[in-house]
């Protein structure tokens, strides 16, 4: 009886249509993802940006694995992302979905590697979604050739449409690991436990307004750390232990909507957020399509269960136990993050259970002296662009490393940096004279909520002239 039970619930067909709107929301997510790689070539992927990719391959000697390697040309990257932007289309509008998803996997893949050392949750949660409609039956349904052929009221036949289901079952289970593992992982950090940790995380360089917040917000900051890590918690457990057509089910949006809304009104990572936002489509897409057929008087269809366990089911339940694993602590990380690299995917879902080490407010002072003597001040967007990548870059300066690094490496992280920096600021703002560029951070703690324990310190002093720097 468990066995039969079991068998309906993982191999059971789902309707197709449903899949196809995750599908054109991928598409959709992965044409912004590659739009904002195109414009921010000159800052990172290019050959004169504030990465050096030769120190970036050899502090993270993985990182080669890819098709890009350093010195290749701004013109060579512009090219790459408007060939990853059309992809995208392509699968939005259904046009060889699978060839271009795997090609748009591949170039999000090598990118990620390339500027490795600002990789942010948005990059990883975009190229696993191209890696899953490489798994998953889409283009059944939701295609421009079938809009042509049939007109607008073909979408009553795709309502029709059903597809194996095994393989939507685990990118749902995927989708809800991210959720309970980000949750569990938070556990055992005392600032989440103690309901302190949202207040250092508005407080962040990437926050969106970080100088907002002060000690008379955090009676209610508490409430919103220790609500929003109860809403981690119990929307996996809520899609799991509640029955599909439960009435009771639906509420489990309550929690997941305004979880991911708080967060996109705070930080700077909108993909990964909308992705998750948008995933009760998948979650409720049966219910969905039922809807439909029931508003234009079309009976329920019989779904069928497939054969279970051939070498397809295998391989998607061994990605989940995989992705599962990279998010564990060491030496079992390892066993899932090494095959899961050599596939070309990043996962990680220790989503800022690591704020108890980077609790930091940081601003930057720039003192500029012409050759005349007369006094300014300089703008940081000139040194480092105010983008999520630039801040998450700009940690660095403070000794801080997002990785691992060889002994010594995170001081010649931090040295090109300054110098790339540097470089930058004398093109961008063409100024003549003494710079003088200064960095006072605070570390935000419970006993340090008004920030006024400053450390300041000296990050570079130079010259400019002719549009570059010299000591």
């Amino acid at each position: 009886m468990f066995k039969s039970w079991l068998r309906r619930q993982l191999f059971t067909e789902v309707y197709a249509l449903p899949l196809d709107a995750f599908r054109v929301l991928v598409g959709c997510l992965g044409s912004y993802w590659f739009l904002q790689a195109w414009l921010q070539i000159p800052d990172f992927s290019g050959p004169d940006g504030l990465l050096d990719h030769a120190l970036l391959r050899e502090a993270f000697p993985y990182t080669q694995i890819g098709l890009f390697t350093e010195g290749l040309s701004e013109a060579f990257f512009y090219g790459v992302f408007s060939i990853g932007i059309l992809l995208s289309l392509c699968i939005v509008v259904g046009v060889a979905i699978k060839p271009c998803a795997a090609i748009a996997f591949v170039l999000a893949s090598s990118t990620y590697r390339h500027n490795f050392l600002v990789i942010s949750v948005d990059d990883t949660v975009v190229h696993l979604l191209f890696f899953w409609l490489l798994i998953l039956p889409v283009g059944k349904t939701l295609t421009l050739r079938a809009y042509r052929q049939h007109g607008p009221q073909f979408w009553r036949g795709w309502l029709d449409v059903t597809v194996p289901g095994f393989g939507l079952r685990c990118l749902l289970a995927n989708l809800l690991g991210i959720y309970l593992i980000a949750g569990l992982w938070k556990l055992d950090s005392p600032m989440w436990r103690s309901g302190f940790a949202m207040y250092p995380i508005m407080r962040l360089p990437i926050a969106y307004a970080p100088d907002a917040w002060g000690p008379e917000h955090l009676p209610w900051i508490r409430w919103l750390t220790h609500a929003s890590l109860a809403a981690e918690l119990l929307v996996p457990l809520g899609y799991w232990l509640i029955p599909r057509g439960h009435r009771w089910r639906p509420w489990i949006l309550l929690l997941q909507l305004p979880f991911h809304i708080g967060i996109l009104l705070i930080l700077p990572i909108p993909l990964a957020n909308l992705a998750l936002m948008l995933s009760p489509v998948l979650f409720f897409g049966d219910d969905l399509v039922l809807f439909l057929r029931k508003s234009i008087a079309q009976p329920p269809k019989t779904l069928t269960t497939a054969r279970p366990w051939r070498f397809s089911h295998a391989f998607y339940a061994l990605l989940v136990v995989l992705i599962y694993l990279a998010s564990t602590p060491m030496p079992l990380r390892r066993v899932g993050q090494m095959p899961l690299w050599g596939m070309g995917i990043a996962q990680n879902y220790r989503l800022f259970n690591w704020i108890d080490g980077f609790n930091v407010h940081a601003t930057h002072h720039i003192q500029l002296r012409d050759d005349q003597g007369t006094r300014s001040e300089g703008r940081i967007d000139d040194f480092i662009p105010q983008s999520l990548r630039g801040k998450i870059m700009s940690i660095y300066l403070l000794n801080r490393q997002w990785f691992k690094t060889p002994p010594g490496m995170i001081r010649k992280i931090r040295q090109g940096l300054i110098y790339r920096a540097r470089r930058r600021f004398c093109r961008r703002s063409k100024f003549a004279g003494r710079v003088d560029w200064w960095l006072t951070f605070n570390i935000v703690t419970p006993q340090n909520t008004a920030l006024d324990q400053p450390r300041s310190f000296r990050v570079s002093s130079f010259d400019c002239r002719n549009m570059r720097a010299s000591r």
